[in-house]
């Protein structure tokens, strides 16, 4: 299924927009069509990976402005995700990690140490955690 979305494979951020898009279309329109179905699970997973791609298009663009747009975008994408009850681990630690290059501090932290309280052993997670009080410190 195409809302699984390695970054890291597809070089081109674009076409992972693009897939992950359409991933979300796929889940949302199977939702409308069937009261249950493997769509209804896949629709939260896939906005959350839609936000990811939103957020790796934010760090690829030269223009501040567009940055700016993108880091928007992919904040609302995340809020939806959540909404639609993407709420594990991971969904947390991403989007800390897009609120951290908002420079939302404290949501983040609040959102970080929910994919923690999840996923105690994920590293990742507490390296956010560490950067982001440390930064907090610094502008205290």
């Amino acid at each position: 299924f195409s809302s699984k979305i390695n970054l890291n494979y597809y070089k081109n951020i674009d076409f992972a927009i693009k897939n992950a898009s359409k991933s979300v279309d796929i889940c949302t329109q199977a939702k409308k069509t069937f009261s249950y179905s493997p769509s209804t699970l896949l629709l939260p997973r896939a906005t959350c990976v839609l936000a990811i791609c939103y957020s790796a298009k934010a760090l690829n663009v030269r223009s501040i402005e567009e940055s700016k747009n993108w880091h928007k975008l992919s904040i609302d994408t995340f809020k939806k995700a959540k909404d639609l009850g993407c709420l594990d681990y991971s969904f947390y630690f991403h989007y800390a990690l897009e609120l951290a290059f908002t420079r939302q501090i404290d949501e983040a932290i609040i959102n970080v140490s929910k994919s923690i309280k999840l996923h105690s052993i994920f590293n990742k997670s507490w390296a956010l955690l560490a950067l982001l009080l440390t930064s907090k410190q610094r502008l205290s």
